[in-house]
């Protein structure tokens, strides 16, 4: 995640975030699994249902803070006026 966010976006830096998270998901849905599978289906279900929302609740935190609102506006320099020189 850190790779899109420092220099330049790319299209190759951006594809391989995506990859990247999917198969973050995928390992973390089959810890879920193997962990919660012996230990009956309301289990199961309850837990899938917490990783979703946590799952969303990190999607709505990263759309939240993307929007204007939130964004910090990028400081411009300035250039230091000298009132001798006018």
């Amino acid at each position: 995640m850190i790779q899109v966010t420092k220099n330049k976006l790319t299209s190759y830096k951006l594809v391989t975030h995506l990859i990247q998270r999917y198969i973050f998901y995928i390992v973390i849905i089959a810890i879920v699994y193997f962990d919660t599978r012996t230990l009956g289906t309301q289990i199961m279900i309850n837990s899938y249902i917490i990783l979703l929302l946590g799952m969303i609740s990190v999607k709505i935190g990263v759309l939240v803070y993307a929007t204007p609102l939130i964004k910090k506006p990028k400081e411009e320099e300035v250039i230091p006026h000298d009132p001798d020189n006018t």
